[in-house]
């Protein structure tokens, strides 16, 4: 019993590494942007083009996660994923041209999608919603480290910002050899876990388009969608406002705000089981509004940076909460592909929203990156209002099982 726990837990803290590394090169893009601007000789707007190019990655390994996890199994699937993520870093260490530059994005992405959508599943599947959010805070705290890791390569140590990309491709390559010796370990549960089924009842695993028939995932994938790119949106274009606004040391507040990220996950990972859902996730997005509201204003430099840590401390567990309450949503036979749907929303809305930001700030105000953000956070919680209450109208009507 003791070596089974051992090894749970142990599954577990790989999981978490894995999160923290690969979420590097997203804090590392949030801080070098401006670099990698200036290097091959684009514009701010570009940015989307770069994020789309990842997003294409990301659709294919999340949309069809599910199916790819029923045929190949876990352990192969997050093999394969470390592979292309090794290969994409290395492309970012040598990128020649932004064409190259693009190719990279889109290969990293990939390899990427695959653990997001993979450790998702496997943790949300075996482990409770605490340890799920301590499976993001280790996302939260790679973000965090990301950017300054950046800022002090860069402009501290006066070396490339390739140097960055570099660092993580070498911890990557260490990743890939402990899930190929791991791999028999990652499975998923075999019988049904769920409140509204017969316990013991075997599961048949949906096929994507039986689950996209289902409306509790596509309205979740919305709620994806625009969460999502909120978040990213926040924390990629606010140093650009920061630095309009003269804010000195902008791209260490960007830390900030993933740092505040960060501890809003840990803190999370101790009482989120003990709390209700629905109450945690309603005052979370309301917390967001206020903080978003606070940078939009721009009432002076201190409530700026206030504003930012708020947004970055509300939004921690939203994320990971509206995952675990997939199992709420829907039976494990469609959780899979449910995830993998959610997250490809996910990486749409982190592409879409923050290059769509971007594009309106190059063309109209930069004072438009406060402004976006609270309109998404109302719409973000207009939809999880509407979500909640479809559910328990379905639960309230659904007829009692009974079990001999």
């Amino acid at each position: 019993m003791n070596m089974l726990k051992r090894e749970h837990t142990a599954l577990l803290l790989i999981a978490c590494f894995i999160f923290f590394t690969m979420a590097l090169p997203i804090g590392i893009l949030n801080a070098a942007w401006t670099y990698i601007q200036v290097s091959y000789g684009v514009s701010l707007d570009s940015l989307g083009v770069l994020l789309f190019a990842g997003t294409c990655g990301a659709l294919i390994g999340t949309f069809f996660s599910g199916r790819l996890i029923g045929r190949f199994g876990m352990g192969r699937y997050l093999s394969t994923g470390s592979v292309v993520m090794v290969l994409g870093l290395f492309g970012y260490t040598i990128a020649p041209s932004w064409i190259a530059l693009i190719a990279t994005a889109f290969l990293t992405t990939l390899g990427f999608s695959v653990f997001n959508a993979g450790l998702n599943t496997f943790v949300s599947s075996n482990y409770s919603t605490g340890q799920l959010n301590w499976l993001h805070a280790a996302y939260a705290l790679g973000t965090t480290v990301g950017p300054t890791m950046a800022t002090l390569i860069v402009e501290q140590a006066n070396q490339s910002w390739h140097l960055s990309y570099a660092v993580v491709c070498v911890l990557m390559i260490g990743i890939a050899v402990v899930i190929f010796t791991t791999r028999d370990r990652w499975t998923l549960p075999t019988e049904d876990d769920t409140l509204n089924t017969i316990p013991g009842q075997a599961i048949k695993r949906a096929n994507i388009w039986e689950s996209l028939r289902l409306p509790a995932v596509l309205i979740g994938m919305t709620l994806f969608f625009v969460n999502s790119g909120v978040i990213a949106g926040t924390g990629q274009l606010s140093k650009t406002l920061l630095t309009a606004r003269n804010i000195a040391g902008a791209g260490y507040w960007i830390s900030l705000y993933w740092a505040f990220f960060f501890f809003g996950r840990v803190i999370m990972g101790f009482v989120a089981s003990r709390l209700n859902n629905a109450m945690l996730l309603r005052t979370c997005m309301i917390g967001m509004g206020i903080g978003a509201g606070l940078l939009w204003q721009h009432s002076s430099d201190t409530l700026n940076l206030v504003g930012l840590a708020l947004v970055g401390f509300s939004a921690a567990p939203i994320f990971p909460t509206l995952v675990a309450e997939t199992r709420r949503n829907v039976s494990l036979a469609h959780r899979p592909n449910a995830i993998g749907f959610q997250l490809t929303a996910s990486a749409l809305g982190s592409s879409i929203i923050p290059g769509a930001m971007a594009w309106l700030a190059e063309h109209s105000s930069v004072d438009l990156i406060g402004a976006l953000p609270v309109v998404g956070i109302a719409i973000v919680l207009a939809l999880y209002e509407f979500s909640l209450r479809r559910r328990e109208a379905h639960i309230s009507s659904a007829p009692v099982k009974s079990v001999q």
